[in-house]
C-alpha cells in the first residue's frame, strides 16, 4: 500500500510507460439532488467553483499518461453527456481521451474488471490506475509523485491500494495496516496480513 502522507520525492516529469488512467464516471445524480441530476451527477457538477470534479481529475491524470490513455467509463445513457462535457476543454480534446460504456450498471468492482479486460487486450503490458471522478486533492504535485511510486510497485506485481493516513477513527470507512516497506517503491509498504493467514507477498495483477 502507498500511503498519501508519506514524504515522496519532487515528481519525476514524463508519462509512465504503459500507465493507463481508468475513471470510473458513472452515477445516478442522486448525492447532490437537487444539483445532481440523471445526466448531470456529482461529477459533473462544480462543487468550489472553477473546473467540475471529473475535469480535474482527468487534468491530474494526463501528465502521467501518454496518448489514448485515459479511459472514461460509464453507462451508455452517460457517455454523450460526458463526452461535450469533456471536450469542451481544447486540452482535453487533444487528449485523445476514450469514452468506454457499461453494458449495465453493477457498481465499481464489475466496472474495474470490465476496465481490467479491455486493457488486457489494447496492451498486454498495462498498468491499470483506477480513479473516481469526484476527488478533491489539495495538492496534484504530491499526488503525482504517490502516483508514480504505485505505478513503480505495481510492475513489481503489487496489488496497490493509494490511502491516507487517518486523522481520526472513523467506523465508515475501512482500514490498511500496513507491514514493512517496500524497497521497489518510497512510501510503500505491504499489508500486515491478519493473524493466522499467509504473509502477504506480490499479487500478480
Amino acid at each position: 500500500m502507498t500511503e498519501a502522507g508519506a514524504p515522496p520525492n519532487p515528481p519525476e516529469a514524463g508519462p509512465v510507460p504503459h500507465l493507463h488512467a481508468v475513471v470510473l464516471a458513472g452515477g445516478s445524480g442522486t448525492r447532490f439532488w437537487p444539483l445532481s441530476r440523471d445526466l448531470n451527477p456529482k461529477q459533473m457538477l462544480s462543487i468550489w467553483g472553477g473546473e467540475s470534479l471529473i475535469a480535474q481529475t482527468v487534468e491530474r491524470a494526463l501528465p502521467l499518461v501518454g496518448p489514448g490513455a485515459v479511459h472514461l467509463l460509464a453507462g451508455e445513457r452517460l457517455r454523450d453527456e460526458l463526452r461535450g462535457h469533456i471536450g469542451t476543454r481544447p486540452a482535453m480534446r487533444a487528449a485523445a481521451i476514450e469514452y468506454l460504456s457499461e453494458p449495465m450498471a453493477r457498481n465499481t468492482a464489475p466496472a474495474i474488471a470490465l476496465a481490467a479486460a479491455y486493457l488486457e487486450r489494447l496492451d498486454p503490458d498495462a498498468v491499470m490506475l483506477v480513479l473516481p471522478s469526484d476527488h478533491i486533492m489539495e495538492s496534484g504535485t504530491r499526488w503525482e509523485a504517490v502516483v508514480r511510486s504505485a505505478a513503480r510497485a505495481a510492475e513489481e506485481g503489487w496489488l496497490v491500494t493509494v490511502g491516507l493516513v487517518p486523522g481520526a477513527a472513523e467506523t465508515g470507512y475501512g482500514y490498511i495496516k500496513t507491514g514493512g516497506p517496500l524497497p521497489e517503491a518510497e512510501g510503500a509498504g505491504a499489508e500486515a496480513p491478519p493473524a493466522g493467514s499467509p504473509a502477504a507477498g506480490p499479487r500478480p495483477l
